[in-house]
């Protein structure tokens, strides 16, 4: 079977969950013997993984300035080219892109990554007129325009709530995948620990990046209030160099912690070959999201840090709370609320025992979204079409 992929960026870097899921899903499939394209803004062919990259050298990385221009692009390229296919399949957090498969001559699917409508409001520096733009892009009009024709999946029954209801009945739930075998694999940390060089006994991760929706801000704060108590901790704040105001936005952050006090004691890490070991290092992971408009509900950092047996410490957003069970693979608090979340990071560093359990649980937890399973309902579905 002939199978093209579809979305805005979906090449390298692969440094977003996005990216990573879709590279991850396609490269189960052709182990399964499909034959995948990945049609996407980017420049030139190339071949990853035994998929045909197809780079349309057009708009850029910001989603609210060049949507409509890559957008146009991948409906003109599927109108000529989607016949050559068995299916045609998008992927995106946004429902307007769901619009190209109206031009495929294939069965065309697209997955959802998060809510269909805006859910915690639209967190961003880009101008009024973006924002504008992105409200649209998460609304009911592209989802019932794309409806007639588009097969939509959901990764959560939380998405799949938020879709018109009707359509909502008929459109199937599989979750996001992740590669547990490589996460869970244990890996040696110690060169990590030296090339770091902040001294610390102990590390809490922030596995976000700069974008504003992220809760960077927050983390920065509950840092600031877990050294009072545990002044041995060192943070780790991860970056990825993919968000168009990132440097505005490290420059905010990193002002941020040299007022808090934390010069010293937190290392902003850009894209890094060894995420198994950052995590690994870890002994809280924290995930203080604000909102989900624009990423997927399911955080694939969320199930990697599980995987890799690391205490989980994430804020009542998205499908998280579906995910983590407060007490039982996790530890959960209120998006926003800086002083719950030192209070939720002191206690697993105060409590070896229970940190041990919690991410004994967060693994077991995490083999329950393996690509092995997950990529079996892909299948599935692909075979109905």
């Amino acid at each position: 079977m002939k199978l093209l992929f579809y979305g805005l960026s979906l090449g390298p870097p692969w440094v977003e969950g996005l990216r990573n899921t879709v590279r991850s899903l396609g490269r189960r499939l052709v182990e399964r013997g499909f034959d995948v394209t990945v049609l996407s803004r980017g420049v030139g062919d190339a071949l990853f993984d035994g998929m045909r990259y197809v780079g349309l050298n057009v708009g850029g990385e910001a989603y609210s300035e060049n949507a409509s221009i890559v957008l146009a692009a991948i409906t003109r390229w599927l109108l000529r080219h989607s016949g050559s296919y068995d299916v045609v399949h998008g992927h995106s957090s946004f429902p307007l892109i769901a619009l190209p498969g109206l031009a495929s001559r294939a069965p065309s699917v697209f997955t959802l990554y998060s809510p269909a409508e805006v859910v915690g409001g639209i967190l961003t520096d880009s101008p009024l007129s973006h924002r504008m733009i992105l409200r649209f892009s998460k609304s009911s009009i592209p989802v019932w325009a794309a409806s007639p024709k588009v097969v939509f999946v959901a990764i959560s029954e939380g998405v799949r709530r938020t879709l018109p209801r009707g359509l909502a009945a008929r459109s199937p739930v599989i979750p996001v995948g992740v590669e547990f075998g490589r996460f869970s694999r244990r890996v040696d940390v110690g060169y990590l620990r030296s090339e770091l060089g902040l001294g610390c006994d102990r590390f809490v991760l922030f596995a976000g990046d700069v974008t504003p929706w992220k809760g960077g801000e927050d983390f920065l704060v509950a840092a600031s209030l877990v050294l009072q108590e545990a002044a041995d901790t060192g943070f780790l704040f991860l970056t990825k160099g993919t968000y168009e105001y990132e440097e505005e936005r490290l420059r905010v952050l990193k002002g941020l912690a040299q007022r808090l006090g934390l010069t010293g004691r937190v290392a902003f890490l850009g894209r890094r070959r060894d995420i198994e070991a950052v995590y690994q290092l870890s002994d809280v992971v924290v995930l203080p999201y604000r909102s989900m408009f624009s990423f997927m509900s399911t955080p694939l950092s969320l199930l990697e840090a599980m995987s890799a047996g690391r205490p989980i410490v994430a804020s009542r957003v998205g499908d998280m709370p579906s995910i983590v069970r407060e007490g039982g693979n996790g530890l959960l608090f209120d998006a926003g609320n800086t002083a719950q979340l030192a209070s939720k990071i002191l206690y697993i560093l105060n409590n070896k025992g229970i940190a041990k359990r919690l991410g004994e649980e967060a693994m077991r937890s995490a083999e329950a979204y393996d690509w092995s399973k997950v990529v079996q309902s892909y299948i599935e579905l692909y075979s109905k079409l």
